[in-house]
Parts: structure tokens; C-alpha cells; sequence
């Protein structure tokens, strides 16, 4: 299982909407998620209609009453379980305070599951660097740093470097950190001043993917569902399913072996010498699918239904190439292609080369 935490003690960073939403998309894309709310506001809870009340237990009982972990979780949608957080949590700091092995408690009940439960393990963290944060440093492999595109992003991140630097030291867990850029506005001079700072600042530590600025995210939100239930075909969707490609691509790193059937399973297109298959997946939503790009002077071509999937071939010659799906006559990126650019009407198109 891998263990990956999103974390950053700035507020508004779109944090929690990064958690619960890379989880339903790791979902979508076939892996067994559990998403853990550590934030006392129980945000990522309430995120899928949730309620606080009548809760019978959540992640306080885990931590403070070493209850199993097992008997808090909740199904909330196919392949995604739910341990839930509220109000209680904002105690366990003094709870626990001079309890031996306090910093463990995550750790320990995440290594209680079954070992072959759940792929992947996506920790909200709170907003403040304290005992909640350790414990998901301490338990976790990964850490994405969400930072979003205002002139505060980069300060204030020294305290949470500075936490992943002790627990690296005290406990041998060698974290990789990654950073995400969040609610960004390329109309603005600003958000892109700033993004160009975080890619400079954290170099290949940097997702390809940016998630932009969307109401659709709090809509989302607002009716307990994550983006991909509430609007599948939105940019915010697409957003998220292209940042769960790119966590899924370091499978590779984990096992040599997968290389290849990763590689099939996530990254598109895919380029056989002169030729490239697409392919879009859509849960069986869209009635229509096509494929334009600069390859073929932006005239959609129809894609094939196959297997539950739409997918298309091309010949091409060597060079670097831009396009777009066209699903019920909206045009899309490929959610399945991290590398994305700016177009002229305030969206994205894919990229591939040809060597």
C-alpha cells in the first residue's frame, strides 16, 4: 500500500479538495483507495455527505482509544473506503501528550489492514504542522505539498520542510515530496509568475499537472461528491485524473517488473514507432468520442468503442504534436497525458513526441 499524505499549514491551498479527489480518481482508474481525514474539521468527510452527526466513530477513537481502524471505515463510493474525522480530533495533541509511541499511531493502525485491502492510502492532514501532521509523515512513504498561485505560496512551507526533515532523521523514513500547484488563474500574470517560481523552486519534485481555479470544485464540495461524480467532463476533472496518471506512473519505481504493464495501464498515448494509440475512458458516460490535433489540422476523427473505452490510431511523422478529445462536442485533454500546454481559448492541449 502506498501511503501518500497531502499536507501544507497554509489554509486555502486546496489541500482537501487534492485529497478527496486524487482518491476518487485512484479509484476510478481501477485501485483500491482509502482516504484518511486527520483534519479535525472533517472537511474531506463532509466532502462526501459525510455528516457529523451520528458518526459512531472516526479517526479519534483510531488514535486516542486505539480502536481498530477497520471498525471506523466507510464505503463511499467503488474501490473508495472513507475513515472519517470530526471535532474531537483537535484534542489528541494534549490526550496524548507524554504517551509513548504517540507519533506511531497512524502508522500502526494502517499496518493493521489487510495487506492486500487497499492500494492506496491518501492521508488529509490538518492545517498546522502538530501531532495529527507527524503521524502522517511518520506513516507515509509520499507527500504532496499543495501550493496555490498567491504571492504567500512558497512562504511558510520552512516548518513542514523542517517537520519532514526530523521524521527523516528520528525514524529512517526517507519521504519523497513532491509539490502540486493549486487554484490557478493563467489569466493572471500573477499565478503564472508564481508557477514558474514553484517549477524553478522544487525542479522535477514539481507535478506536470496544474489544478486550476474552478467553481465546479466547490460545487462539487458543497453537494458531498467528488468532481468526477459531480461533473465528469470538466477541466477540474480532467485536472485530477491526469495528477493521479502521474502518481500512478511511479508504480514503475516500486517494481521494476510492472514497467511495461504501468506504462499500458496509464500513460497515453502510446507511441510504437510511426504510430500512436489514444485512448479515453469514460465509464461508459459519452455517446460520441473523436480525436483532432495538430496531426491532422484539428479535424475530429471518430474514435472506436473498445472494451468500455474509446480508441483511436494515427501514423505520424517524427516531431512534437498537440491535441484534443472531443467527447459529445466538448473538447478535452487527455486526462491520461500529464504533459499539457496552454491554448489560445484558456485551456489545454496534450502533447506527444515522435523521435
Amino acid at each position: 500500500m502506498r501511503i501518500i499524505s497531502i499536507a501544507n499549514q497554509k489554509g486555502g491551498c486546496g489541500k482537501t479538495t487534492t485529497a478527496v479527489n486524487l482518491a476518487a480518481s485512484l479509484a476510478a482508474k481501477g485501485r483500491r483507495t482509502l482516504l484518511v481525514d486527520l483534519d479535525p474539521q472533517g472537511h474531506s468527510t463532509l466532502a462526501f455527505g459525510v455528516g457529523h452527526d451520528g458518526l459512531g466513530a472516526s479517526m479519534y477513537e483510531v488514535l486516542a482509544r486505539a480502536r481498530a481502524l477497520n471498525d471506523v471505515i466507510l464505503g463511499v463510493g467503488e474501490r473508495l473506503d472513507l475513515a472519517p474525522a470530526e471535532v474531537r480530533l483537535s484534542a489528541i495533541e494534549q490526550e496524548l501528550a507524554g504517551v509513548e509511541g504517540r507519533e506511531q499511531r497512524l502508522l500502526e493502525s494502517l499496518c493493521s489492514l489487510s495487506p492486500d485491502r487497499y492500494q492506496y492510502a491518501i492521508v488529509d492532514c490538518p492545517p498546522s504542522v502538530g501531532l495529527l501532521t507527524f503521524n502522517a509523515l511518520v506513516a507515509s512513504g509520499e507527500l504532496i505539498i499543495p501550493i496555490e498561485g498567491s504571492i504567500y505560496s512558497l512562504h511558510g512551507l520552512g516548518k513542514l520542510l523542517e517537520t519532514v526533515a526530523i521524521v527523516r532523521e528520528h525514524t529512517g523514513n526517507e519521504i519523497e515530496l513532491r509539490a502540486l500547484a493549486t487554484i490557478y488563474d493563467r489569466r493572471t500574470r500573477l499565478a503564472r509568475e508564481v508557477l514558474e517560481e514553484i517549477r524553478e523552486h522544487f525542479g522535477d519534485r514539481c507535478f506536470h499537472t496544474v489544478i486550476h481555479r474552478t467553481v465546479r470544485l466547490r460545487e462539487a464540495a458543497g453537494f458531498g461528491k467528488s468532481i468526477l461524480e459531480y461533473s465528469p467532463s470538466s477541466i477540474a476533472a480532467e485536472d485530477h485524473m491526469s495528477l493521479a496518471s502521474e502518481v500512478l506512473l511511479d508504480e514503475a519505481k516500486l517494481d521494476t517488473e510492472r514497467v511495461s504493464r504501468v506504462f499500458d495501464e496509464v500513460l497515453m498515448p502510446q507511441i510504437e514507432g510511426d504510430r500512436v494509440r489514444f485512448v479515453y475512458e469514460d465509464g461508459g458516460a459519452a455517446e460520441s468520442v473523436a480525436l483532432a490535433g495538430t496531426f491532422n489540422e484539428w479535424e475530429p476523427e471518430a474514435c472506436e468503442q473498445v472494451e468500455g473505452a474509446w480508441e483511436h490510431r494515427v501514423t505520424v511523422a517524427p516531431g512534437t504534436y498537440h491535441y484534443r478529445f472531443v467527447v459529445d462536442g466538448r473538447w478535452l485533454a487527455d486526462p491520461r497525458n500529464p504533459v499539457k500546454v496552454p491554448d489560445a481559448f484558456g485551456g489545454h492541449n496534450s502533447v506527444f513526441e515522435v523521435t
